[in-house]
């Protein structure tokens, strides 16, 4: 079983899924370290590979939504 809590401002669509798919990639040793690193740079060109592949939904979970108060001025 694996557990990753992940806490940020916001997210982009499907970005947790596929983070947690290019980590179980890494871990099997499917994806090296210098790939991922390639890709992160700011004017890499896409990989196919981490358009499709993502982490199953099931067993992702939305455990809280926490908002500053200052937002909602009425």
């Amino acid at each position: 079983m694996l557990q990753v809590e992940v806490k940020a401002k916001s997210f982009l669509w499907n970005q947790i899924r596929i983070l947690l798919w290019t980590m179980v990639q890494y871990s099997r040793r499917l994806l090296s370290k210098d790939l991922i690193l390639k890709l992160l740079e700011p004017d890499s060109e896409p990989d196919p590979r981490f358009r499709k592949n993502m982490a199953p939904a099931g067993g992702l979970y939305l455990a809280d939504i926490a908002y500053d108060r200052s937002s909602f001025k009425i």
